[in-house]
């Protein structure tokens, strides 16, 4: 129910009514219903809601819109506006809420609210806090810093201006749009579906499994640090400040494949203190088309024997023509379709793959420093191949 203690008014004597009497009004009309319950009540700002609402016109209030204080709660805003100069709506230490319908300003602040939902909603900043849950479906999260301490999902919806340092978290999109964003986590990890990310980064930090299938990203790119596995399927990185970088430790077996990197910089950079923290990573059957350094870029001044690195069956075609002076810590340009630069003794094994057209080499490696896995081919390139023979 709402709180309602400013509406009340004293009872005039020409309204005094017996007991009686109210017990007979009681019989033939029933017990009064919460105000809250009824769709259409008279929403106020500064609200405590109890009980589920509906509301019938805007708000825009001084301090706090509506709190929300009771679990089973579902705020449908009618197509409406709630705005609060201090917090929209906020809730805390409640379970099964839900915010459909409508516009939040000021903010939605959710704190150990776990499950909530949003569903056809507009707000312009997120806080949730102390392991809060929200899926967000056919909703739109904008021009805001999310401070988040728990679970989102994003189902057919759309984050604009989003920029977010997560603790203990995890992300997941599917079908849906991001734009102008940035989201580094550090927890539980990503899942990224069907989504079209444009001019944003994800960043991973010392977090669990990270998966991207079926995505854009345009302008977009993905960087990892110290995670347990990569997925990384059936993506397309297109243009400048697109592409993946991981910086140190990939734990468990790991797949990049049929993934398209085109107009990086660097397709996948893989530049860590210690390359033998890699292990058990298939780089296969992508496309490296275009890149104005390097298809690949392998890199660490040492290693203490990676296992399990194979890069095998990718296309690299015109990788290196506008890579403006960039050089490896040798000083050796990096202008080729594969670029490696790390110490012998690490396990990375480099076979079947295509060069095509690439600005110096296809593939260019310290000899000794990697496995030749055979079939390698070499088109076009003006230097061929080094470290492995290509064909």
């Amino acid at each position: 129910m709402l709180s309602r203690s400013r509406l009340r008014r004293p009872v005039s004597p020409g309204r005094v009514f017996s007991v009686a009497g109210i017990g007979i009004l009681v019989a033939v009309l029933g017990a009064p219903q919460a105000l809250a319950s009824a769709p259409g009540d008279a929403v106020q700002c500064g609200d405590t809601v109890t009980a589920s609402i509906q509301l019938d016109s805007d708000l825009n209030c001084t301090g706090a819109a509506l709190t929300i204080a009771a679990s089973g709660v579902t705020v449908d805003l009618g197509g409406h506006t709630v705005v609060g100069t201090t917090s929209g709506i906020s809730a805390q230490n409640q379970t099964d809420v839900t915010i459909v319908n409508g516009t939040v300003g000021g903010g939605i602040s959710l704190i150990g609210v776990k499950p909530s939902a949003f569903t056809n909603l507009r707000v312009d900043s997120l806080t949730l806090k102390l392991g809060t849950r929200v899926v967000a479906t056919d909703s739109v999260i904008q021009n805001g810093n999310i401070n988040l301490q728990g679970d989102l999902s994003l189902v057919r919806s759309s984050m604009i201006g989003v920029h977010t340092r997560a603790m203990s978290s995890g992300i997941t999109m599917t079908d849906s749009t991001v734009t102008d964003s940035g989201f580094s986590t550090n927890g539980v990890g990503f899942t990224l579906t069907r989504n079209t990310l444009t001019r944003t980064v994800i960043g991973e930090d010392e977090s669990g499994n990270q998966v991207a299938i079926d995505n854009k990203f345009i302008q977009s790119h993905l960087d990892v640090l110290l995670v347990n596995s990569l997925d990384i399927e059936n993506n397309q990185f297109t243009g400048p400040g697109s592409g993946l970088a991981v910086d140190d430790s990939i734990f468990r077996a790991s797949t990049v494949k049929g993934n398209v990197f085109d107009g990086a910089r660097v397709g996948i950079a893989i530049n860590t203190a210690n390359f033998g923290r890699i292990d058990n990573i298939a780089i296969t059957h992508n496309v490296f088309f275009n890149n104005s350094a390097a298809g690949i870029l392998l890199e660490a001044p040492k290693g203490d024997g990676a296992h399990g690195v194979a890069i095998s069956d990718n296309v690299f075609a015109s990788n290196g023509k506008a890579s403006n002076g960039f050089v490896d810590r040798h000083g050796v340009p990096v202008d080729d379709g594969v670029h490696v630069d790390i110490p012998a003794g690490n396990q990375v094994t480099i076979g079947n793959n295509v060069t095509l057209d690439n600005a110096d080499h296809g593939i260019e490696a310290t000899p000794g420093t990697v496995i030749d896995g055979g079939g390698n081919i070499s088109v076009g390139d003006p230097n061929g191949c080094v470290g492995v023979v290509c064909k």
